[in-house]
C-alpha cells in the first residue's frame, strides 16, 4: 500500500474517533458499556476458489483492520465519555476544514483571477470611450 492510501486510513481512523467523541459529547445520558457490547465486529468470510491462498490473505486483511477500527472506536468512545472537556467538535470541524483547504485555496485562487480579468476588462472598456471622446 503506498503512502496515499495509508493516509486515507489514517485520516480515516481519526475522522471516526473524532465524530464518535463529538457524538457522544453531544448526547449527555450516553451509555459507552452499551455502545462497547453492540458495536462489534462481524467476521467476513471471503473465498476465492481458483487463489485459495490470496482469499485467506483478503480475509485475514480485511477482518483485521475492520476488527482494529472497531476497538480503536471504542476506545475513543470511552475515552471522549472519561475527558469531557476535550472540544472534539472543534478537533472535527478543523480537520474537514484542513481536509478541504487545497479545494477552498483553488477556488479563492479562481475568484481572484476572474475578479482582476473582470476588473482589467472594465477599465480597458472605459479607456477606450475616454479616447474616442477626445
Amino acid at each position: 500500500m503506498n503512502k496515499r492510501g495509508m493516509s486515507l486510513m489514517f485520516l480515516t481512523l481519526v475522522l471516526i474517533c473524532l465524530t464518535i467523541g463529538a457524538a457522544i459529547q453531544a448526547n449527555k445520558g450516553f451509555d459507552v458499556e452499551t455502545f462497547n457490547n453492540k458495536f462489534n465486529w462481524t467476521h467476513k468470510n471471503i473465498t476465492v476458489e481458483s487463489q485459495p491462498h490470496l482469499g485467506n490473505a483478503v480475509e485475514s486483511l480485511v477482518n483485521g483492520i475492520g476488527e482494529a477500527y472497531f476497538s480503536i472506536a471504542k476506545w475513543a468512545a470511552v475515552m471522549s465519555a472519561e475527558n469531557p472537556t476535550v472540544p472534539f467538535q472543534l478537533l472535527l470541524i478543523c480537520l474537514m476544514v484542513a481536509i478541504f483547504a487545497p479545494i477552498i485555496i483553488l477556488v479563492v485562487k479562481l475568484l481572484v483571477i476572474i475578479f482582476l480579468l473582470t476588473k482589467e476588462v472594465i477599465q480597458s472598456r472605459k479607456e477606450k470611450k475616454l479616447l474616442q471622446k477626445k
